[in-house]
């Protein structure tokens, strides 16, 4: 085939490469799901059921099928070796448009796999197993959320929302530039 079939052509970037262009495009990709919830619990003794003990999210597993193509084998081929050297990495940025915004996983390549059939050597087929150590999509920008300059009063007091699922990890900078001043 010819054509960008599957994905609207949603801009995915992975490791600062478009994976959603011209030559190469994306078929599904499975990020929408939840993590799985790892459920910590006790039996209780004696009797049926159990009681809760904690929770956690296990690592998030995203999927990417696409196909990368050329107009000759040979640069089908080296397509194929650019793509794996751009994105078969640890610790990278994926970055997908969702809800108006952008969703940035922070990513490992765990598996590659080139599907070639015999009928079209110029258009192949991957797929590309992702795992993200941090179940969560974050910002790809920081937000500053708070910038008070000389903070002089012995206590101080404000309120901040957070928006998503997940719960918030903030990161709060204090800044002590002479005794008595937090500013």
């Amino acid at each position: 085939t010819t054509s960008n079939e599957g994905c609207d052509m949603i801009s995915v970037t992975l490791n600062s490469i478009d994976i959603n262009s011209a030559n190469q495009y994306i078929t599904r990709i499975l990020h929408d799901s939840a993590p799985v919830m790892d459920v910590n619990s006790l039996d209780i003794a004696r009797r049926d059921g159990s009681i809760l003990i904690s929770t956690t999210m296990k690592p998030k597993e995203i999927t990417i099928e696409g196909v990368i193509k050329s107009t000759t084998i040979a640069l089908t081929d080296a397509a194929i070796d650019t793509f794996k050297g751009n994105t078969f990495k640890s610790n990278i940025n994926l970055d997908i448009a969702y809800a108006g915004g952008t969703r940035r996983y922070v990513v490992t390549a765990k598996n590659f796999s080139i599907i070639r059939e015999g009928y079209d050597l110029t258009h192949i087929r991957y797929t590309l197993d992702l795992i993200c150590l941090t179940p969560f999509a974050i910002s790809p920008t920081e937000q500053e959320a708070l910038s008070v300059v000389a903070i002089t009063g012995v206590s101080y007091n404000t309120t901040m929302t957070a928006d998503g699922s997940a719960s918030p990890e903030p990161v709060i900078n204090y800044t002590i530039d002479t005794a008595g001043n937090l500013g």
